[in-house]
Parts: structure tokens; sequence; C-alpha cells
């Protein structure tokens, strides 16, 4: 019976605190979308002393991601793919070479929204993990 009692008293302490210190209504959402980047030409220019190097990047990735994101958590998943292509030449003689990119991206965020009169704002504190799978 004193165990139902405590409990009950720690209910009714943390609802009474809620209300006196204003915590945020509790919400919660979730999606997911697309994702397509590119990055075209990307590259540097060298000369010194009669050599002339020069390397040209043309990326293109796609994928998609999913979140959770409820009042003081947020969590992200994504997968990304794609392909560069690396152009490099050197005094007049150049070459090509291709390659394929994948990686996964996870995240946990813990935040607390703090309300600046029309604006809220969320500070987050977490981990971002990307993990590059080829």
């Amino acid at each position: 019976m004193r165990v139902k009692k405590n409990v009950l008293l720690l209910a009714l302490a943390l609802a009474v605190s809620g209300v006196a210190f204003g915590l945020p209504e509790f919400k919660v959402s979730f999606g997911g979308g697309g994702i397509f980047s590119t990055v075209l030409g990307n590259g540097w220019k060298y000369s010194e002393n009669g050599v002339n190097l020069k390397e040209t990047n043309t990326m293109v990735e796609g994928g998609g991601f999913a979140f959770f994101d409820a009042t003081f958590v947020e969590a992200d998943f994504a997968f990304l793919g794609g392909g560069i292509t690396n152009k490099y030449s050197s005094n007049g003689r150049s070459d090509t070479s291709s390659g394929s990119l994948s990686a996964l991206d996870l995240a946990f965020l813990g935040k607390y929204p703090v309300s600046l009169g029309p604006v809220t704002v969320f500070p987050l504190l977490g981990f971002d993990y990307l993990i590059v799978t080829s």
C-alpha cells in the first residue's frame, strides 16, 4: 500500500511541476523522403616549374531517409548511393577513373524546445554516425 501511495505522490509531483514550469505539449511525427545531389566539375589546378596538374570530379548520388520526431527526441536513418568519376591530367597525359559510393547515416538526438515568443528553437545534443559501406 505504501508503494502505491509513493507512486501516486510522485506522479502528482511530476504533473504539478509540469504545470509550474510550463513543459511543452508532447507531439510525435514521422516521415521520410528522397535525397538527390550532384557535384559537377569540382577539382583543382596546379602549375609550377613546368608541371601542370589538373583534376576534376563529378559525383551523382541519391537515396532515401526516414525520421521519427517527438517533443524531446529525434531519430533519423538515411541511405545514400551513387557514383564518382575523376579525370586527371598532367602535362598533356590524362586518365579517368570511376567508382561507386554507398553509406548509411544514423542519428539520435535529444532536444528541448525553448519558446522565444512567436518562435520556438530546439537546441540539440546527441550523435550522428555516418557509415561508408563502399
